[in-house]
């Protein structure tokens, strides 16, 4: 459960950043290349994490065929 908190949070953000009004005010105070870095970085994030996530369920599958080959459980 508490992997999942930053894999949401950084979903949450990317959500927001990617809004119609969010861009908006970016527009409106000229701070649209910084947003679109942000924006960059957030998703850069959100794919580590999820490659961590995938990777992590991964090993538990390898783990759990090795005690299995091995007789140890």
């Amino acid at each position: 459960m508490a992997e999942q908190i930053p894999y949401a949070v950084a979903e949450s953000l990317f959500n927001r950043l990617g809004s119609a009004t969010f861009r908006e005010h970016g527009q409106l105070y000229g701070v649209m290349d910084e947003l679109d870095r942000l924006k960059n970085s957030v998703e850069y994030i959100r794919v580590v994490l999820l490659d961590a996530q995938e990777e992590q369920e991964q090993n538990c599958v390898v783990q759990n065929w090795y005690e299995i080959q091995s007789g140890c459980k």
